[in-house]
């Protein structure tokens, strides 16, 4: 799934505040070493918004010169690792995949949600992609949580060699207000009905 295409078309959802976290991916991603960011927290802090988030800067070009341009594609990691239970069938899904981002010389960020969520698959998979990622011929962007990231590290240090760690707290109150007022008119316009700044406040502080 493309998700610089969709945000070109307008089909994201705005990634509201977050300049911080943002920040730090796209320093990471400019990284000699370790340049693989992987987005740590529990489900529902925002880490998905987030690749959303630079997804759309990458489109209006407010990155570093060494991302403008380039395609963010979303791997649906519950089908192709979900089916994966051989380390063969790994093998050849993740040569194909890397085949095809070859051929695009490196102006494609491979996007794999919930990355850690396979247990011996997820540990299989890092050890096929380390020679690419290693030479730099691919580059990586993941999300998980911060036990599984522990629990891959603590089998196998080729995790901690690739990949950058940014953990992604849940947002403060004030911080929470700001982004439902970013988005509310999404709301708005798919119900048909007004929403008071009162009621924005009232969500979050309720």
């Amino acid at each position: 799934e493309d998700l610089t295409l969709l945000a070109t078309q307008g089909q994201l959802r705005p990634c509201i505040g977050r300049e911080k976290e943002l920040r730090r991916i796209m320093l990471a991603l400019m990284r000699k070493d370790q340049n693989n960011p992987i987005l740590l927290g529990d489900n529902g802090v925002g880490r998905a918004t987030l690749i959303q988030g630079l997804a759309q800067r990458i489109v209006r070009g407010e990155v570093p010169d060494r991302l403008k341009g380039i395609s963010l594609l979303k791997l649906d990691s519950a089908t192709v690792l979900g089916n994966a239970s051989y380390r063969g069938v790994i093998d050849e899904c993740v040569k194909t995949m890397v085949e095809e981002i070859t051929k695009a010389q490196g102006r494609v960020l491979m996007f794999i949600p919930e990355f850690l969520s396979y247990d011996v698959v997820s540990e299989n998979l890092i050890n096929v992609l380390f020679p690419y990622l290693s030479r730099g011929e691919i580059m990586v962007i993941a999300t998980g949580t911060s036990r599984d990231f522990e629990k891959i590290c603590s089998t196998t240090h080729i995790a901690e060699r690739l990949f950058y760690s940014i953990t992604v707290e849940e947002p403060t109150a004030d911080e929470a207000i700001e982004m439902l007022r970013g988005t509310k008119h999404i709301y708005e316009v798919h119900h048909g009905v007004p929403i008071s700044d009162e009621a924005v406040v009232a969500a979050v502080n309720q």
